[in-house]
């Protein structure tokens, strides 16, 4: 799985600053505001950053078919096993005779396109089009993350097949759009779809641990929080903090755990 580099991001702003226009479906297509926002971009994908959907839809089209990785074809240096640690690398050099027709400069051009034809903003931060949805009519909450083929191991990812067999344990997410990651889903009843990324796969439980002399230590996240019901007030108050990515610690003593108990329940067998 390839993580995209600050010196590949470099590389790419640096080609479109140089060569503003693609060519696309026949015709010049401008680059500036693209170009611009990618160099805004602080090159993560947290609900604050600006921009990395554009660079999510324009590498989505060097995703090699039903796999997590990218196609050589995007690298100067294709991946090699003997060097995996610093390979791939580099963006692929230009044909600068005919600039217009680089494949990256184009898929750069058609993700923009894309987007702005569906009225999203270029420099829109992430957590305006990133979120989840637990359940129909509940309000998003947004959440950080990318795609594994975009080398973010906090993984938020829309998949239309879910593991689970729980109605209320399936986010919702929509319909998947052609020629892009985005669903579409009519949220407010208003009978129009809104397009965004509604994540139902990826992180789950994270948990941090450390051991010490006074026993172990650790914090964790639970993304889809403890209850699988709405009425719960433990539907979604983990999400909520996994999506300002607060850590809660875990209770490992009697004592922390007597402090923290919030029910017990007494299960006996009936003779």
């Amino acid at each position: 799985m390839p993580v995209i580099p600050a010196c590949w991001t470099n590389q790419l702003t640096q080609r479109c600053t140089s060569y503003s226009t693609a060519e696309l479906d026949g015709a010049a297509y401008d680059l500036t505001a693209a170009c611009q926002a990618l160099v805004n971009w602080d090159g993560t994908y947290n609900i604050t950053s600006r921009g990395a959907h554009l660079m999510r839809e324009t590498l989505r089209q060097f995703r090699v078919s039903g796999h997590r990785s990218l196609a050589d074809s995007l690298f100067a240096q294709p991946f090699d096993a003997d060097n995996g640690a610093t390979t791939p690398s580099g963006l692929a050099p230009i044909d600068t005779a005919n600039p217009e027709q680089d494949p990256v400069l184009v898929a750069l051009a058609r993700a923009a396109k894309m987007l702005t034809d569906n009225g999203i903003s270029l420099d829109a931060p992430l957590g305006d089009i990133q979120y989840l949805i637990k359940a129909q009519g509940e309000a998003g909450i947004p959440v950080s993350g990318g795609y594994s083929y975009e080398g973010v191991f906090n993984m938020a990812e829309s998949k239309t097949a879910s593991r689970s067999t729980s109605d209320f344990a399936n986010n919702v997410i929509g319909s998947p759009q052609p020629d892009s990651l985005l669903f579409a889903l009519d949220e407010d009843g208003d009978g129009t779809d809104e397009l965004a990324y509604r994540p139902n796969y990826g992180s789950s439980f994270i948990m941090a641990l450390s051991y010490t002399d006074e026993g172990p230590q650790a914090e964790m996240l639970l993304s889809y929080s403890q209850s699988h019901d709405p009425e719960s007030a433990f539907f979604s108050d983990q999400t909520q903090q996994y999506s300002q990515l607060q850590w809660r610690p875990v209770r490992f003593t009697e004592s922390e755990v007597a402090d923290n108990t919030v029910e017990t329940l007494e299960l006996m067998q009936e003779r």
